[in-house]
């Protein structure tokens, strides 16, 4: 399809942003870093430790797509740049402040140094060597002292699931125009979103391609809620009048447990609009015409596809 017609990131990182982003995964990092760290000493459990890694992992995926929006990011990679930047900064703070918490231990207190845990983050070639000493030695007791290879293992699944979790969030950040022109993000609108789901993609794309915006008024809504459906979004750009629509095919299967489960796929992502377009459109959403009955066969089941082919358009 021709990109003109749809929004594209300008690719900008302001220097005020990239900086706000950065100082807030550090500081995020540094407050989960500490109550996981002095968790895992005193919680001696080391299967609660596994969910306790995935949820420390996890939060931290949760802020890139809040610090790209506060910072007004616009790079494509700005959610896995920041993922994958606070995952590492997570795992390496809460080591710095594992280990002070260790020394702080073996002295007779409770609570990790501040002061000790930031000696160790600002020189990562001590904190290195006393990692390597501790795994000689040992930590928590799993039918006798985990140490050597096996803690190496731990410590290496550990960052994985950190880090990676951290990552696959920040891929996951959700795409949201932004209007260069005001200098500021659209915001999202309140549309009916259910419609009889899209069989005919490469029509779409061509009358999308045309100009032919009006091809949305042609969409039926999806009453029956255990039919596949087509999901529409749209958001405004405030000052400027700006509109952009997008379009997924939600895809209704039903697993081995005998649950619902929906799986999403992009027809397209922010179809540009101008104020009367977008003006029309949500007029004719928000009014619909009846839908018309769905066509069954003779057994009482839908005569179009259940489950469209959508591997030519595949990327």
């Amino acid at each position: 399809m021709t990109n003109d017609l749809f929004y594209q990131p300008s690719g900008k990182v302001p220097i005020l942003g990239a900086t706000i982003a950065a100082a807030g995964t550090i500081l995020a990092a540094v407050i989960i870093g500490y109550i996981y760290a002095h968790a895992i000493i005193y919680i001696p459990f080391i299967y609660i430790l596994f969910f306790l890694t995935i949820g420390a992992g996890w939060i931290m995926g949760q802020l890139p797509e809040y610090l790209i929006k506060f910072g007004k990011i616009r790079h494509k990679a700005a959610g896995v740049a920041l993922g994958i930047f606070g995952g590492l900064a997570l795992l390496y703070v809460h080591w710095a402040i594992w280990v002070a918490a260790i020394y702080a231990q073996s002295e007779g207190g409770s609570m990790a140094d501040p002061t000790v845990a930031l000696n160790f983050a600002l020189a990562p070639g001590a904190l290195w060597e006393t990692m390597v000493a501790i795994n000689k030695i040992g930590t928590w007791e799993l039918g006798g002292v985990i140490n050597g290879t096996f803690l190496w293992v731990i410590w290496a699944i550990e960052a994985i699931v950190m880090v990676g979790l951290s990552t696959l969030n920040g891929l996951g950040t959700d795409p949201i125009p932004f209007d260069e022109d005001s200098d500021a993000w659209s915001v999202k609108l309140e549309i009916p979103s259910r419609y009889q789901i899209v069989t005919e993609i490469q029509s779409l794309f061509q009358e999308l391609n045309s100009g032919n915006w009006e091809i949305f008024k042609s969409l039926v809504p999806q009453t029956n809620p255990d039919r596949h459906y087509t999901r529409l979004t749209m958001y405004h750009a405030v000052d400027t009048d700006k509109y952009f629509i997008s379009a997924t095919n939600m895809i209704l299967s039903i697993s081995d447990k005998g649950e619902a489960e929906w799986d999403e796929q992009d027809l397209f992502l922010h179809y540009k609009l101008n104020s009367s377009q977008g003006r029309a459109l949500i007029e004719h959403f928000n009014n619909p015409p009846a839908p018309e009955p769905e066509q069954t066969d003779a057994a009482g089941e839908p005569s179009n596809p259940s489950t469209p082919d959508f591997s030519e358009f595949e990327s």
